[in-house]
């Protein structure tokens, strides 16, 4: 139904907020250098990193449970692929505060960059334009 659509659409509108979030939250952790943090700061680091592994393992359950209508099944698969990416860069961030190295920092940023690029996918999507523009 048109109503279902246009509730679903909405969801996926909250979830790239979520998303972005995210990224502004990865992208301060790894931005930060490790090698000279005290344990305070290791501790802090640390502790937001257990915050934001968790908020993008929740919203990627959230994401991978929600029942699209029908006409939004594109849509879905394309916000299931941009959660996991982020869920994946989360992890890999992890990896390299808990154990740091040069090949770490580098893979997690390229896991962030590809899950920026299917955000900007997901956010050009045709059936979240078409509400964008009706304002």
């Amino acid at each position: 139904s048109l109503w279902a659509t246009e509730r679903y659409r909405e969801r996926v509108q909250q979830w790239i907020g979520e998303l972005t979030e995210i990224d502004r939250r990865l992208t301060v952790l790894l931005e930060q250098d490790i090698d000279d943090a005290n344990s305070t700061e290791l501790y802090q680091q640390s502790q937001e990193m257990q915050d934001v592994g968790e908020k993008a393992s929740a919203l990627e359950q959230q994401i991978t449970f929600a029942e699209p209508p029908v006409s939004m099944v594109g849509l879905a698969e394309q916000a299931k692929v941009t959660a996991k990416a982020y869920l994946e860069s989360a992890v890999l961030t992890s990896r390299w505060l808990n154990a740091p190295s040069e090949t770490g920092k580098q893979e997690a940023l390229e896991s962030l960059e590809q899950a920026q690029l299917q955000r900007k996918e997901l956010e050009r999507s045709r059936w979240l334009q078409s509400s964008t523009s009706a304002h």
